[in-house]
């Protein structure tokens, strides 16, 4: 054997090794996310702030940054509580809380691909699949939010049903896995679905036993009221929302390109798969395709939809003659991380950071902030000042569509909107509300600061 192959022996006998993948994974994602100054998406600075909220004064009974219109009295720490608990040790911590968020990341995303690869294992493929990942949009998986954890959760749970053991065992871990999700995301609600479906296919209703730890869930959670109505809140909106023109873009079609890219992948997949008889393997196949059928509604569903797909192209992968189909995954993979290595802001959009410094150190943390719902985790990040908003836009579309109105007529330049809110900053992104900028001056407003993306005022009185 030459030096050559002996190089090749070794590297595929380390990634036959899920911790290898795994470990691989980690490193990349680390690197993607040390190339970018600032954190991915806006949801993470509320969540950070939230965090070290809670590790100063314990769970507040009320939002104590955001005014969420329409939502008084909901907590949005009702569904996720145990995400931000977790996320609390940062600030014991002698780093930056962005590093130490950007680690955290880069763990979880790496923890995803072992338990990828672990399953995989389980279906008689080879773990090194699991890196199929990289050739979909795995970008979406490297936010500091609940759903990314939240999925972490959920192939564990895949994991536990289709490894081969007890079934106390698996009745017991379930039940665990369950009640976990449950304190973390709404969308543990899909893992109830999984597990029904599950225990039908294989004909194990013991299994359903592990639903009995979900009793228990309420008396866990700090809102224990509130635990489920984040379902009405949250979930539900999101899945009723249509492709209008006053829904948040999240929640609309996933476009047309993206659609056909996974349904093509999907049905590579199954055509590889039509001789299987194993029910795990048709365990794994349904739940991909229910996800794509959501995924191609809303483009809420990306994450999972992409994690379940690298689970069946590993599977289909693993054939002798998948060679060529491997040899277009690689390239995908390569090209979509030298893309976001290269070009982060392209793949993964920020909020200008930078340009909104400029404008934010203008403000102090005693000041009430009107502004996007987008733009005010940053305000509150980085300035510690209250805002009033309208959330996720959802709320208030679902529970108050005259409010809603309201506030879109405010961003579209509307006097009497502006007058009916009480703020001592008002702050938004000039690019997409021109009209509200140049009408501002006779709204009776005093300019505090602007570049050529955002604008700050106060009232002139």
């Amino acid at each position: 054997m030459n030096r050559l192959q002996a190089q090749k022996t070794w590297v595929k006998k380390k990634f036959e090794n899920p911790w290898a993948v795994a470990l691989l994974s980690f490193l990349v994602a680390a690197l993607i996310l040390f190339r970018q100054k600032y954190l991915f998406d806006t949801d993470p600075y509320l969540h950070l702030a939230t965090a070290k909220y809670v590790a100063n004064h314990g769970f507040p009974e009320h939002n104590p940054f955001v005014q969420i219109m329409g939502t008084e009295g909901f907590n949005y720490l009702s569904e996720k509580w145990l995400f931000i608990k977790i996320l609390t040790p940062i600030y014991k911590l002698p780093i930056n809380d962005i590093t130490a968020a950007k680690i955290i990341i880069a763990a979880v995303f790496g923890a995803t691909v072992l338990v990828l690869a672990l399953i995989l294992k389980e279906l008689g493929s080879k773990p090194i699949f699991a890196l199929t990942l990289f050739a979909l949009p795995f970008q979406v998986l490297l936010k500091l939010r609940p759903e990314p954890l939240g999925i972490l959760l959920t192939l564990s749970l895949i994991l536990v049903l289709v490894k081969d053991m007890g079934i106390r065992q698996k009745t017991v871990l379930s039940a665990l896995i369950l009640l976990l999700h449950s304190q973390e995301h709404a969308f543990f609600a899909a893992d109830i679905l999984i597990l029904i479906f599950y225990s039908a296919l294989h004909r194990k209703p013991k299994l359903l036993l592990a639903l009995a730890s979900l009793a228990i869930a309420p008396v866990l959670n700090p809102y224990k009221t509130q635990w489920l109505t984040t379902m009405y809140y949250d979930t539900l909106p999101r899945m009723g929302f249509q492709n209008t023109s006053l829904a948040p873009t999240e929640l609309s079609s996933a476009g047309i390109v993206n659609t056909v890219l996974f349904l093509a992948l999907f049905a590579y997949s199954l055509q590889a798969a039509k001789k299987w008889k194993s029910k795990d393997k048709i365990f794994i196949y349904t739940v991909t395709g229910f996800l794509l059928i959501a995924f191609a509604l809303t483009i809420r569903t990306i994450s999972y939809s992409t994690v379940f797909l690298s689970l069946t192209l590993g599977t289909a992968l693993s054939r002798d003659r998948a060679r060529f189909m491997s040899i277009i995954i690689i390239i995908l993979a390569a090209v979509n991380i030298f893309a976001t290595l290269l070009y982060p802001g392209l793949m993964m959009p920020g909020y200008s950071e930078d340009r909104q410094l400029e404008i934010l150190s203008q403000i102090g943390p005693n000041e009430v902030v009107l502004t996007q719902w987008d733009l005010s985790p940053y305000v509150i990040y980085y300035t510690g000042a209250k805002t009033v908003t309208a959330g996720d836009n959802y709320y208030l579309w679902m529970h108050s569509k005259p409010l809603y109105k309201d506030y879109e007529n405010l961003f579209l330049g509307n006097k009497n909107t502006l007058e009916k809110f009480d703020f001592t900053v008002l702050y938004f992104d000039k690019r997409q509300f021109p009209a509200l900028y140049s009408e501002t001056g006779g709204y009776g407003l005093k300019l505090i600061a602007e570049n050529e993306a955002f604008v700050a005022y106060r009232p002139a009185s």
